[in-house]
């Protein structure tokens, strides 16, 4: 049995598993209903989820999110299948990672593996997403799985100046994500 698996579901997990990937070392997959997000996502493992349901587009809302990945929940489960641990990884409050991550989080303890899920909360301004991120949220800490929150509302906060770039703030929260998911798997090891 492999490792650990990191997965990134809808855009932005796609970008911090990445991340993830390459300064852990860790297997990674990228899951999406957007086939042209896949396709550029340079990911080697990819799986396109909710053909039927999306085909091939952005999920858009979460309902659609959970039909995709309940369209494709073998293919989910073959996926996670041979690892010791999986990292779940979506930001909240789109369509596919909101929606998917409903699913996927179910998947790993069918062969209790240790699952260890990393979601980011979108900024305040963007108030309609940060509802379903919080609704989102407390549905999957009602699971009890191992969750791990970023905020990048505290995040923009933190910044010396509050004028930091988005791209500081998301940088700064894939780097926090990266962090202390090292000291998780060495500890997990």
């Amino acid at each position: 049995m492999e490792s650990t698996l990191v997965v990134g579901f809808g855009g932005a997990g796609m970008s911090i598993s990445k991340h993830i990937g390459s300064f852990l070392g860790c297997d990674t997959l990228a899951v999406n209903t957007d086939a042209s997000a896949l396709n550029q996502s340079g990911f080697e493992s990819q799986l396109l989820i909710g053909q039927g349901v999306c085909k091939g587009n952005p999920a858009l809302v979460p309902q659609r999110g959970l039909l995709a990945a309940q369209e494709s929940e073998a293919e989910l489960e073959k996926a996670l299948a041979s690892y010791k641990t999986i990292v779940l990884v979506a930001g909240l409050g789109g369509g596919t990672g909101t929606g998917a991550l409903q699913l996927a989080v179910n998947l790993p303890s069918l062969r209790k593996q240790r699952l260890i899920v990393a979601v980011i909360l979108p900024f305040s301004f963007e108030e309609a997403r940060r509802d379903t991120a919080l609704d989102a949220l407390s549905s999957l800490q009602s699971r009890n799985p191992e969750v791990l929150v970023y905020d990048n509302e505290l995040l923009l906060k933190d910044t010396a100046n509050n004028r930091a770039a988005l791209s500081d703030v998301f940088e700064r929260s894939t780097h926090k994500i990266t962090e202390d998911l090292r000291a998780r798997l060495i500890i997990a090891a």
